[in-house]
């Protein structure tokens, strides 16, 4: 059989049953090898909207999400969503077509050194060029997004090595011990429950990996045993995330900050005395490189650093007995996390509060309801309403832009649910050719689009930094009507400028399960802080 085709069992083989890809010169091998497989290629219409589908898959169905697409321009159009998705710690394994091995060097078509351009956006890049190594490789990358601190690995294939034969007696899979997590020893746990012990007011803080939203079956658990608080921080905006209520006052009534999988970093301050007030930290994390840099910052007010499997270690918290009874600091955290700021006041146009709690309070009348935000001012109005539970959002980078292949991916990954997709009118214009491939494969997804004009984020800084007279270059305008773009890709698009207007769409299409776009008229306002 040709090597194309051992990939793509060896995907079969490892759960994969998505692909989601553009298609290119260099990977026409695999898509040949698909046919009449157990395995669908979801074909988009952009590298990057690829690569943020796998995303989407990966967060919210708990496997690795795999994207596929060609060589040189491809790779380099698939290279966008990278640094977003290694931040936000999500586990995806790109796939991307070379040119041929035996024309390295030779100047050939489409030949680029891709490992070492993606190299820092990556967990890992590897070039297949053994054909007995294939499957290992296979099975390597995806144990590696996976585990530890999740996130994207790269593999490269070759023209030629696509092409190859290959007979079973070729190709081997490795009886070396496949790699473990580090043990946890019972005096490391030892030490971990007496510095809590000795704690009144002690938070566990967890990266964005360790979301409810991403790890239902693990938080039945917490939610049910845990005695300590959590707080899930995957926002740029840090203390100033607004769903996460009045965490500024946590932070600085914490007494202990237990970090899993969440780097000591600008969200925090840096460990700032300012921003984050206790003198005893406890460090979890899996990579050497987060450890190392948690003690740079915090010195002697780390108490305890621990290299573990960040769930595993959070499961055995659960299982913990404390001498402290911290329900009344439970409930303090419970109020103060619940805190938003005063709703805005509407002038002349819908407020971005009212957009996005009118939505929220339909779909809520659902039982299967994922919520993607994207980022931004409005973005942010959304994720303070959006319940966590159910929340995907941008994660800590800042990047925007991902959202609409983001709910497609979530969309393959949970066919029985409406995917609710909150994204400003700027953002809308990354992806939105992809509404196409929604429709195309007729998914139940709803984007709600705030539409205020302008690039919100930054016409905020202009006008805080500069003064609202120099916020220029930042602004659109009302000529583009989103829901005419909609209907021209074959979806459902509706135009609203009132609440009574956007009620009875709203109540109309989640019962219609159709891809629809809705492109609301709001009122510019920055984003809601305490």
């Amino acid at each position: 059989m040709k090597t194309s085709h051992l990939i793509v069992n060896t995907l079969l083989k490892a759960g994969i049953d998505k692909i989601f890809s553009l298609s290119g010169n260099q990977i026409m091998p695999v898509y040949d090898a698909v046919i009449d497989k157990k395995i669908d290629i979801i074909h988009c219409r952009h590298e990057a909207a690829a690569v943020f589908m796998a995303d989407g898959y990966a967060q919210t169905s708990g496997k690795i999400g795999i994207s596929l697409v060609t060589a040189a321009p491809g790779f380099t159009n698939a290279l966008g969503p990278l640094y977003a998705i290694k931040a936000n710690q999500s586990p995806i394994l790109l796939l991307s077509g070379d040119s041929p091995l035996s024309q390295d060097g030779l100047m050939a078509f489409q030949e680029l050194n891709q490992h070492e351009i993606i190299r820092e956006l990556v967990k890992k890049s590897k070039k297949i060029n053994q054909l007995n190594e294939i499957e290992n490789n296979i099975y390597e990358a995806i144990d590696l997004a996976r585990s530890g601190r999740p996130g994207p690995v790269h593999l490269s294939l070759p023209f030629d090595i696509l092409n190859e034969t290959i007979s079973k007696n070729n190709t081997s899979i490795s009886t070396k011990d496949k790699k473990t997590d580090p043990q946890l020893a019972s005096s490391t746990l030892k030490k971990i429950n007496d510095i809590i012990n000795a704690s009144e007011t002690p938070l566990v803080i967890t990266g964005p990996s360790l979301s409810e939203a991403r790890n239902k079956i693990l938080y039945q658990k917490l939610n049910k045993f845990i005695k300590l608080p959590i707080i899930n921080m995957s926002s740029p905006r840090g203390s100033n995330d607004p769903s996460l209520g009045n965490l500024k006052t946590i932070l600085t009534e914490a007494d202990l900050i237990i970090t899993i999988n969440k780097d000591i970093d600008f969200t925090l301050g840096y460990g700032s005395k300012e921003r984050v007030s206790s003198d005893k930290f406890i460090f979890v994390d899996y990579e050497n490189g987060p450890i190392n840099h948690a003690k740079k910052i915090l010195k002697e007010r780390l108490l305890l650093e621990v290299k573990a499997n960040p769930s595993q270690l959070l499961s055995k918290l659960s299982e913990m007995n404390f001498l402290n009874d911290y329900t009344t600091w439970i409930n303090r955290i419970k109020f103060l996390s619940t805190q938003r700021p005063e709703k805005p006041k509407s002038i002349n146009k819908i407020t971005p509060y009212e957009l996005c709690n009118s939505v929220v309070s339909e779909a809520e009348n659902f039982s299967n309801v994922i919520y993607i935000s994207d980022g931004g001012e409005f973005g942010q109005w959304a994720q303070s309403i959006i319940p966590k539970s159910k929340a995907i959002t941008n994660g800590p980078s800042g990047a925007i832009g991902g959202s609409i292949p983001q709910a497609i991916g979530a969309s393959f990954a949970n066919p029985d649910a409406i995917v609710v997709c909150f994204l400003g009118d700027g953002t809308a214009g990354f992806q939105i050719a992809d509404w196409e491939t929604a429709r195309r494969y007729k998914l139940p997804i709803i984007y709600i689009i705030g539409n205020d004009q302008r690039w919100g984020a930054e016409v905020e800084i202009q006008i805080k930094d500069y003064g609202a007279e120099r916020a220029k270059y930042c602004m659109l305008d009302e000529e583009t009507n989103y829901a005419n773009v909609a209907s021209g890709l074959g979806c459902k698009g509706f135009k609203v400028s009132s609440i009574k207007e956007l009620k009875k769409i709203i109540k109309a299409v989640f019962s219609s399960k159709e891809t629809t776009i809705i492109d609301v008229n709001i009122e510019g306002l920055p984003g809601p802080t305490l």
